[in-house]
């Protein structure tokens, strides 16, 4: 799209760069954290009661479930960091079932 605009080759190089250190600070950085306060600051902050007449609803398997599913994120969106192979594996799935255009 930058050709069409005629922006310059190294503006968009800078902005692709500038995108990828980002994602690397906040997908596998940032997240981390939040990962690690979930885990070990949420059970001192969250009351575990199941009292559905009154909206509390959080139990113990439900909390731990969830950062389960945090840990999960993490480590999926690191092999497809990482692993060049599963994500062009993912894009050559996705264009034949989509098509190339």
């Amino acid at each position: 799209m930058s050709r069409y605009l005629g922006i310059n080759q190294l503006i968009t190089d800078l902005t692709f760069g500038w995108f990828m250190v980002s994602w690397l600070v906040t997908r596998h950085v940032f997240f981390l954290f939040v990962i690690r306060s979930t885990i070990f600051d949420g059970p001192m902050l969250i009351t575990f009661i199941w009292d559905p007449a009154n909206g509390r609803v959080v139990t113990k398997e439900m909390f731990y479930g969830f950062a389960g599913l945090l840990l999960a994120l993490q480590v999926t969106s690191i092999i497809f960091f990482y692993d060049d192979e599963l994500t062009d594996l993912f894009w050559v799935r996705h264009f034949k079932f989509y098509g190339s255009g």
